[in-house]
């Protein structure tokens, strides 16, 4: 009785059609019967199954800046163009549009983390995996080297690294 689903992937990547493919196997097998399809995406598009966008997508999001607007409102503000799943919750809109204009600091990420609660218990989205990167540093780099969570380096690292002597 589970209607069509449909597992996004970015076209012309062949990893992530793989993995689409794969989760794809792994729920049927769990579940059969479930009917689930690919939907292939271009950069920066949605495209429609049926009547509706595609449930489940394995595509990221890596921060472009260390603050709460740039995967709540980007990722699932109504209207948004990188909100894929086509989520539209308006009590959280209305809350990510708050803070996203509040210059209170404490009263703007009180906002942002009631809006995403909301998210939460609407289930908008489910993670289904977490990417881990590792780099190599060369052992003449000094000064402590490090990024940031978000996988930026601090303007403060690149200003007191050098290059120690052999």
């Amino acid at each position: 009785k589970c209607p069509k689903i449909g597992v996004q992937y970015r076209a012309g990547v062949p990893d992530q059609a793989a993995a689409a493919n794969l989760y794809i196997q792994q729920w049927q097998a769990a579940m059969p019967g479930l009917r689930v399809t690919t939907v292939p995406i271009e950069r920066g598009s949605c495209h429609v199954l049926g009547s509706c966008l595609a449930q489940l997508s394995p595509l990221s999001w890596q921060a472009d800046y260390p603050d709460p607007q740039d995967f709540l409102s980007l990722l699932v503000h109504t209207g948004s163009p990188y909100n894929q799943s086509g989520i539209s919750l308006p009590a959280a809109d209305t809350l990510l549009d708050q803070a996203d204009a509040n210059p209170n600091q404490a009263a703007r990420l009180a906002q942002y983390q009631q809006a995403e609660q909301l998210l939460v218990n609407a289930v908008a989205w489910i993670p289904i995996g977490q990417s881990m990167n590792a780099y190599v540093v060369r052992p003449r780099v000094a000064r402590g080297y490090h990024e940031r969570a978000s996988e930026q380096t601090a303007l403060a690292v690149w200003q007191r690294l050098f290059l120690a002597k052999k």
